[in-house]
């Protein structure tokens, strides 16, 4: 998920992206360029919710006239108390701080590359080998009079 989240947030001029469904809340990329939160999901089964395995997790976005966006993600806990005599159990609503996310966990590959150059010189860059070289022989005309 966080790999579709990078990509939709370069893609597009959005301040935020929000995704779930992962059955773990997540907020932000490690590393990344955008910003990310995954809510995690809404349905848990009756079982897990029960034996505390499992929490309904939601999201409240604030958007402060598009000046400023503010996250905070809840998890829905279900508390059981008692004694000997009695045993209760109630929902109770808290504020949680999920980790952030990875593009690439341990021991995977990406073969994808998100790149952001400005060059200002006459000179371009390219690839040679995976390592950027800078050609000093071919002007930035010169290049692109080559491909046509």
């Amino acid at each position: 998920m966080p790999w579709f989240a990078q990509k939709l947030g370069l893609e597009l001029p959005v301040g935020l992206v929000v995704m779930g469904h992962t059955h773990v809340p997540k907020k932000g990329i490690a590393c990344g360029v955008v910003d990310y939160l995954n809510t995690g999901f809404m349905c848990p089964s009756i079982p897990d919710i029960n034996s505390g395995v499992k929490d309904i997790t939601f999201a409240e976005i604030d958007i402060n006239n598009f000046n400023s966006i503010k996250t905070t993600v809840y998890a829905v806990k279900n508390i059981v108390e008692g004694n000997q005599f009695y045993i209760y159990n109630y929902y109770r609503v808290d504020a949680i701080y999920p980790p952030k996310d990875y593009l690439l966990r341990p021991g995977e590959q990406d073969c994808s590359c998100y790149v952001s150059m400005f060059n200002a010189q006459d000179y371009i860059y390219y690839m040679s080998g995976g390592i950027a070289q800078y050609n000093v022989n071919m002007t930035l005309k010169e290049f692109l009079h080559s491909y046509t």
